[in-house]
């Protein structure tokens, strides 16, 4: 499944420099309760590892910058 966060997160940062990789990590953590790091973060956004836990914290990942691109549209 393609998400495309990486260009959707960067998009959002050219209207808000609050939002970036660092920013979603930091909402899985504390709203989600997912223990992922931003460079784990980094290499499932980049398909560079692709582990069963990947599939959660992209999902919810996706969930989260949908929100923030209907707050900013």
């Amino acid at each position: 499944m393609t998400y495309d966060l990486k260009k959707r997160i960067s998009n959002l940062h050219d209207k808000d420099k609050n939002i970036s990789c660092a920013a979603v990590v930091r909402y899985l953590k504390a709203k989600e309760h997912i223990k992922v790091t931003t460079a784990e973060f980094s290499r499932y956004i980049n398909g560079i590892e692709n582990p069963p836990k990947s599939g959660l914290v992209l999902l919810e990942a996706d969930k989260y910058v949908t929100e923030l691109e209907h707050e900013n549209a």
